[in-house]
């Protein structure tokens, strides 16, 4: 284990310096710095991994996001946010154009969690790659019923 409570410290800096962006642009680098920071003073804590994958998402660095996730997959994660990483993990994978993977990936997030809307519009737009519209369909609508009035859902179901 690293240091935890300056891995910690580096996150919350990090959550301060966005809450500030819109007084001060140049924080959202500063931010996404201090989050890395806090992956490296804490290898073994999956939140600084996942918020790092997430920010390499934003930034549309997909190779990067994908292996930041794998590393928050490796370190001791609650239950109930495994399958949110599986889920962010399951996109990217999607947006690379490995379907397989993202397939596996995304079904075993909506085993662990059924309720997440997000996992099932990325089964939805990986089964529609795949020539499954009737299994497309089903998951759009699994999205749907989850994340009701939602628009990203929503348009999911009708690209299906």
């Amino acid at each position: 284990m690293g240091d935890r409570n300056s891995a910690i410290a580096f996150y919350n800096q990090g959550v301060q310096a966005l809450a500030n962006r819109a007084a001060d642009p140049k924080l959202v680098p500063h931010s996404y710095q201090l989050y890395g920071s806090a992956c490296h003073a804490d290898p073994t804590w999956w939140q600084a991994f996942y918020q790092a994958g997430n920010n390499c998402s934003d930034l549309k660095l997909t190779k990067a996001a994908v292996a930041t996730w794998r590393r928050a997959l490796e370190c001791d994660i609650p239950s109930k946010e495994y399958p949110k990483v599986l889920t962010n993990l399951g996109w990217r994978l999607h947006s690379l154009g490995r379907e397989q993977e993202a397939l596996e990936v995304s079904n075993r997030a909506v085993d662990l969690d059924s309720s997440l809307a997000n996992a099932w519009l990325n089964l939805s737009l990986i089964h529609g790659i795949l020539g499954n519209p009737k299994l497309s369909i089903e998951c759009g609508r699994k999205a749907v019923m989850h994340k009701p009035g939602d628009a990203e859902a929503e348009f999911g179901l009708a690209f299906a």
